[in-house]
């Protein structure tokens, strides 16, 4: 499942009635299973090379929890053209604006890059280049440029 993000969804559905499975439970691990059997010439491939170049994606929706109206942070990383880690949580606030959901999805993301350029640099490997991170909210990147407004961001 760590290195198939295209089942990871469902596998952690499924693993959610291991306790008590029933019929249907056992008719969608036969559809993953023959999922995986026909895709087993796909993987993922990474470089052997000592320089490694990091990219960051980082993307929320604002509310998208209909019940407590919480936003959903999501990011993954991408290390020499191979995603490697990637993560979906709520956010355990509820965000005012699609600003301040972004924003906040850009700073778990921004802990999450210190994290891995550590670890990397602990394992010997050379991050000679920042982490990039991506973020496709205009009022996010320009709060994040300029702590003038961050007062009024109500964040």
């Amino acid at each position: 499942m760590c290195t198939r993000l295209d089942i990871c969804y469902v596998v952690g559905l499924v693993s959610r009635y291991m306790e008590s499975p029933r019929q249907v439970h056992l008719q969608v691990v036969q559809i993953i299973m023959c999922y995986i059997k026909g895709i087993t010439a796909f993987g993922l491939f990474y470089s052997s090379s000592k320089k490694i170049e990091i990219v960051r994606y980082s993307d929320s929706d604002w509310g998208g929890d209909s019940d407590e109206r919480k936003s959903t942070s999501g990011h993954c990383f991408i290390i020499e053209k191979t995603v490697c880690l990637w993560s979906s949580k709520k956010q355990s606030i509820v965000a005012l604006s699609t600003c301040e959901a972004e924003y906040v999805a850009a700073a778990a993301s921004a802990c999450q890059s210190v994290w891995l350029s550590n670890i990397i640099t602990q394992i010997g490997f050379n991050l000679d280049v920042p982490i990039k991170i991506y973020v496709d909210n205009v009022s996010t990147i320009n709060l994040a440029k300029n702590p003038i407004f961050h007062q009024r961001s109500k964040h």
